[in-house]
């Protein structure tokens, strides 16, 4: 009998110590969340990627849009152009030492899809469903899904050096909330005020990100003005 309970009472102290860990991962989280004035700019870049994709899963992916049959096809083209376009976001950012480019390049390429989705579906709902249209939307989407997966993250890593696993913790979070809320509240919303939601939040992602740059830059030159060291590596402001 003891010999049997003594692997269950370890097997629930270390369930409950990995309940405390997350607890306090998310708890230190929503802390730099309310604090730093860069992360609440930043949290809009990953809204814009939870939004956009759930109304892609939910709507675009789905029979209304795309024949069946075919989903498999377009949907391969997002992690094509995600991992194709991963060299050259990384060689833009190497050459002209900042990741402000391959950011900006990536959130534009956010909007411009909802944009050029919403307008077409407007003026004619069979158009969306075109392989000629629908194939360069699903680039234009990598494009933004390339920004997300790296020099969203490398930004991240950046502004947030002093506190990284509080920040990587508010990107999961971010992103895994909107999606959840996206979710839940569109199977009950019309397809034109979903298409407009990701609208104003990609379009409010673009400015956002450059106010947090702007921030990161003046936060990095004032520290250097002191003859502190940058905690990044390299010790350079540029991101």
């Amino acid at each position: 009998g003891e010999d049997d309970a003594a692997p269950a009472q370890t097997f629930d102290f270390m369930r409950e110590l990995r309940n405390t860990d997350l607890l306090a991962r998310t708890l230190d989280a929503i802390r730099l969340l309310c604090t730093d004035r860069k992360m609440q700019l930043m949290s809009l870049t990953n809204m814009t990627f939870g939004f956009l994709a759930a109304f892609v899963n939910s709507y675009i992916t789905s029979d209304e849009v795309i024949p069946d049959g075919k989903v498999g096809y377009y949907t391969a083209i997002i992690p094509l152009v995600a991992t194709a376009a991963s060299l050259p976001y990384s060689c833009l950012a190497e050459a002209t030492g900042r990741k402000l480019y391959p950011m900006l390049i990536g959130l534009m390429g956010f909007l411009a899809f909802i944009v050029a989705f919403t307008v077409l579906d407007e003026q004619d709902g069979d158009l969306t469903s075109k392989a000629y249209v629908l194939a360069p939307l699903f680039v234009i989407y990598g494009l933004g899904r390339a920004m997300y997966e790296g020099p969203n993250k490398a930004v991240f890593a950046d502004m947030f050096a002093e506190d990284p696993e509080a920040a990587f913790s508010n990107l999961i979070l971010q992103n895994g909330s909107a999606t959840a809320v996206a979710f839940f509240i569109y199977p009950s919303i019309a397809v034109t005020t979903k298409e407009y939601l990701c609208m104003v939040v990609a379009a409010l992602a673009i400015p956002a990100y450059m106010l947090a740059d702007g921030l990161h830059r003046s936060e990095v030159t004032k520290r250097e003005s002191f003859g502190l060291q940058d905690p990044t590596d390299g010790g350079h402001a540029a991101v």
